[in-house]
C-alpha cells in the first residue's frame, strides 16, 4: 500500500509563495540575523537609536538585579523558579547590551558626527567632524539578530520622521526673546532658509525616506514565507 495514496482525488500542486523584492535587506523568511546596508544618512540615527536603547535597557537591568538581590538575600531557595526567572532576565538584559555594543562597532561614525548629524537642521554648528569632511560614498552593512534589527531600524524611522516634521516647521519664531504672538500665521522659515540649512533639511529627508523604505523591506521579509500554509512565521524571544 502505497503511504500517499489519495483515493482517486487529484492533488492539487502546492506552488511556492513567490518571494518579495526586499531592497539592501538580506535573507528571506524568518532568520536568526540580518544584514543590512545603510546609507551614510541613516548612519547617525541608527547610532542615536542604540543609545536610546542602551539606556532603556540599561534601567530595566538595574531593576531586574535589584529583584534578584532581593530574591537572593533571603531565604529562596536559589533554584526556585522566581529566582531562575529572575536569573534568567538579568542575563537576557545583560546580553541585549552586549548586542547593541556589537552593532554599534560596526557603525563607522563617532560620537561627535551622530550628534552632527541628528541635529536639527536650524541648529547653530561649529566646525564639523572629520567623517563630515570624508563623506562616507559606499553604504555600509550592518549585521545584527533580527528582532534587534527591527526594533532598531524601526525606532530611528520614528525618530527621524519627528525630526523631520519637527524641522519643517522651521525655526521657533522669537521677537526680541519673546515668541511673537501675530494672529497671522507665517512661515518660520521664510528668509531663513540658507544654504548650509537647505542642505541639513535635505539630508534629513533623505534619511527619513532611507529609512522608511529599510523598514518596509525588512518587515516584508521576515513575513515572507516559503510555503504559508505550512511554515509558521516565529518571532525571536530575545527582544
Amino acid at each position: 500500500m502505497q503511504s500517499n495514496r489519495n483515493d482517486g482525488a487529484e492533488v492539487t500542486p502546492r506552488r511556492a509563495n513567490p518571494s518579495p523584492a526586499v531592497g539592501n535587506v538580506r535573507g528571506l523568511g524568518e532568520s536568526h540575523a540580518l544584514s543590512v546596508d545603510l546609507r551614510a544618512v541613516q548612519l547617525p540615527w541608527l547610532a542615536d537609536e542604540i543609545a536610546e536603547l542602551r539606556g532603556s535597557i540599561e534601567e530595566g537591568l538595574a531593576r531586574e538585579r535589584a529583584h534578584h538581590d532581593q530574591l537572593t538575600a533571603g531565604d529562596e531557595d536559589p533554584r526556585s523558579p522566581e529566582v531562575l526567572e529572575a536569573s534568567a532576565e538579568v542575563a537576557r538584559r545583560g546580553y541585549q547590551l552586549e548586542v547593541l555594543a556589537m552593532i554599534r562597532e560596526q557603525l563607522p561614525v563617532s560620537d561627535a558626527a551622530v550628534a552632527a548629524g541628528t541635529a536639527s537642521p536650524w541648529q547653530e554648528r561649529r566646525e564639523p567632524p572629520d567623517e563630515e569632511l570624508d563623506p562616507i560614498e559606499e553604504p555600509v552593512a550592518v549585521v545584527g539578530p533580527t528582532q534587534g534589527m527591527l526594533v532598531l531600524i524601526g525606532g530611528a524611522a520614528r525618530n527621524v520622521a519627528g525630526a523631520l516634521a519637527e524641522a519643517l516647521d522651521g525655526p521657533k519664531p522669537e521677537v526680541h526673546g519673546r515668541v511673537e504672538r501675530s494672529r497671522v500665521r507665517r512661515c518660520a522659515a521664510r528668509d531663513r532658509i540658507t544654504a548650509p540649512v537647505a542642505t541639513r533639511l535635505r539630508a534629513l529627508a533623505a534619511a527619513a525616506e532611507a529609512f522608511t523604505e529599510t523598514y518596509v523591506d525588512a518587515v516584508v521579509q521576515q513575513s515572507y514565507s516559503f510555503d504559508p500554509d505550512y511554515y509558521p512565521v516565529l518571532g525571536d524571544e530575545l527582544w
